[in-house]
């Protein structure tokens, strides 16, 4: 009977310990029915960007009240990065190669065909150019070296999916993918395979030249404090974390960190990646990333349409 007790009572425990806090999400209206890859602020209108992979990518325009603007088809395949630099000039990187500029003083996209035809994930600049990344995650995986003309100068090739590319500062970066973490030294050009966890990892974040953090689509989190040449598993212990939990990771403006996932589920920590609190939003579709709006209020966004705020 003690030994029952005493079952009842760690068990209540770790229920109490795991809760999931409700969050009030308000559901922005649109004509949205695909997965939403990314959301841009731009000056007075946000840019959603939506897509099929093999049909279609969507750019939904709306006003800062969030009613629509307008909705335009600016492909025939998804898109599933879109970088925007601070002067408002945007590329985009999507299937079969496909690489999308747009100035701001152009009214429309322009497309670019890349000689090489596969998944691209992720864009990031770098001097003179481009690094893109991407693959199929039982596949191979590849690094494109894109120049300013959008031509292709290099491509690399490796034995798993590229998911995530960051440069770490002047000629870093690491590249994280399936069960695989890299770091290269001399702007991209050779990589070293990292000792890691084990996960097949989708988004790496630097907070500074020194720290940063990756994640994990089944619920590891990992940190470098030696501008990503290593990554240790965090000791924080994130509720709810687990298999198929994690999608992106983001750092607001008063240096909170937001982890996305899967089931409606998101998770903050106020003191750099030690502390975790788990927040479920009244939706059990994933949510693939967030833009912040202001000091209180987020969008958060990702599949079959998924679109709403949250405050803070």
């Amino acid at each position: 009977m003690i030994r029952h007790i005493f079952f009842f009572l760690v068990l209540g425990s770790l229920f109490s310990c795991t809760r999931e806090e409700d969050i009030s999400f308000e559901p922005i209206a649109t004509r949205i029915y695909d997965d939403i890859h990314k959301v841009i602020q731009n000056k007075d209108r946000l840019c959603i960007y939506s897509g099929y992979v093999w049909s279609h990518c969507i750019e939904t325009q709306l006003k800062t009240d969030k009613s629509l603007l307008r909705q335009d088809t600016i492909s025939d395949k998804a898109l599933f990065d879109i970088y925007q630099f601070p002067s408002g000039d945007k590329v985009a990187v999507g299937v079969d190669g496909y690489f999308y500029t747009k100035p701001t003083s152009e009214l429309v996209w322009s497309f670019h065909r890349l000689s090489h035809w596969d998944i691209l994930h992720s864009i990031k600049p770098k001097k003179n150019g481009y690094l893109a990344s991407g693959g199929k995650a039982f596949e191979r995986g590849y690094i494109y070296h894109i120049d300013s003309n959008y031509r292709i100068d290099t491509v690399q090739y490796f034995g798993f999916e590229i998911s995530d590319i960051e440069n770490v500062g002047d000629q870093s970066w690491v590249a994280v993918g399936w069960g695989n973490i890299m770091y290269s030294s001399d702007d991209a050009r050779t990589w070293s395979t990292l000792a890691n966890e084990g996960d097949f990892y989708v988004d790496v974040l630097m907070i500074d030249k020194d720290n940063g953090f990756v994640i994990g689509i089944n619920g590891n989190l990992l940190v470098t404090n030696d501008g990503g040449k290593s990554w240790t598993r965090s000791k924080a212990k994130i509720p709810q974390s687990g298999f198929d939990a994690f999608r992106s990771i983001h750092l607001l403006r008063d240096g909170a960190l937001v982890i996305t996932g899967s089931k409606g589920r998101f998770w903050i920590s106020q003191d750099n990646g030690h502390d975790w609190k788990v927040y479920t939003i009244n939706d059990n579709r994933e949510i693939e990333g967030l833009l912040q709006l202001d000091s209180h209020q987020i969008i958060l966004y990702g599949s079959k349409g998924l679109l709403g705020t949250v405050n803070l």
